[in-house]
């Protein structure tokens, strides 16, 4: 019964352990800026093919699709630690992990469990592991409050950059609105006429064209405005690069640091005999495969 109530308590100290040392990073709290919300709505059809009317909408996607991103030392968006690092449940290695800091599917890094059902840790090996997990959970949490505390100016400032954005493209942005109801609203003026009869459908391809191409020569100024506030915005994020990437690099470091300190005072509680399959287990092997933890 003590040995089922220490490895519960185990568990319990991965989890936070767990929560502590491998927590993502969370985003800028700055969020991406809205694109135009006049979304593309079809003029009144003719009914041939070779009269087609123009849909004038643009598209800003490509102008908007901007955030500020916390870096990853993996490349993606997170800051999951590299190197990996154990948690306490007494299972077998999950989906054949292959030792600390193997990746899963999504390149993210996975925990492994520790080897204890093959260990046969003692109370008070047991005790000692208890209190190494809970240093370790302290040390990951002070780390984390250190990144965030780094980050926190970093943050701010590209969330001026993003309101400055959105500040500098509104008016833009409205005028694209207006440019786009009065230009549908001429081409379903000529295909009505088409439709009563008082425009030859060769009148009218011919005026359509005439006004997509008038179209896109009025937006074109507008469109260079929205293109020039992108370029400041990805400027004035790409500024904060080197200081985002500084906070994280530290943050992984004393990650790293709190995970090798904890496996060599996991190591220093040992047996010999306990040490070797501890070391099987560093190097990434399974000793323990096979063998259920006791219950």
């Amino acid at each position: 019964m003590n040995r089922l109530k220490s490895r519960l308590f185990i568990g319990a100290m991965a989890s936070l352990f767990a929560m502590g040392l491998f927590l993502q990073s969370c985003s800028s709290n700055s969020s991406t800026p809205t694109s135009s919300t006049d979304a593309a709505v079809p003029l009144v059809s003719a009914s041939s093919t070779d009269l087609a009317s123009p849909n004038f909408t643009i598209d800003l996607s490509k102008y908007d699709n901007v955030t500020a991103m916390d870096p990853s030392p993996g490349g993606g968006r997170d800051t999951t630690i590299k190197g990996g690092g154990p948690d306490t449940n007494n299972t077998g290695d999950r989906g054949g992990n292959g030792g600390p800091g193997g990746k899963s599917p999504n390149g993210s890094v996975r925990l492994r469990p520790l080897p204890l059902p093959c260990l046969g840790l003692d109370s008070a090996q047991m005790q000692q592991l208890q209190q190494i997990m809970a240093d370790a959970a302290t040390a990951a949490k002070a780390a984390r409050d250190a990144y965030m505390q780094a980050m926190a100016p970093i943050r701010t400032q590209d969330s001026i950059a993003m309101a400055a954005y959105r500040a500098a493209t509104a008016d833009v942005r409205a005028q694209l609105q207006t440019l786009q109801q009065n230009y549908r609203q001429q081409a379903t003026d000529i295909l009505k006429q088409v439709k009563d009869g008082t425009m030859t459908r060769t009148d009218a391809k011919t005026a359509l064209d005439a006004l997509r191409a008038q179209f896109a020569a009025d937006a074109k100024p507008l469109l260079d405005q929205m293109a020039a506030a992108n370029q400041a915005l990805r400027a004035a994020l790409s500024a904060n690069d080197a200081a985002r990437k500084a906070a994280n690099d530290a943050y992984q470091s004393a990650l790293k640091q709190i995970q090798d300190d904890m496996n060599a005072k996991i190591g220093a509680i040992l047996t010999p005999a306990q040490l070797v399959i501890w070391q099987q287990w560093l190097a990434g092997g399974n000793p323990c495969a096979g063998i259920r933890p006791h219950k």
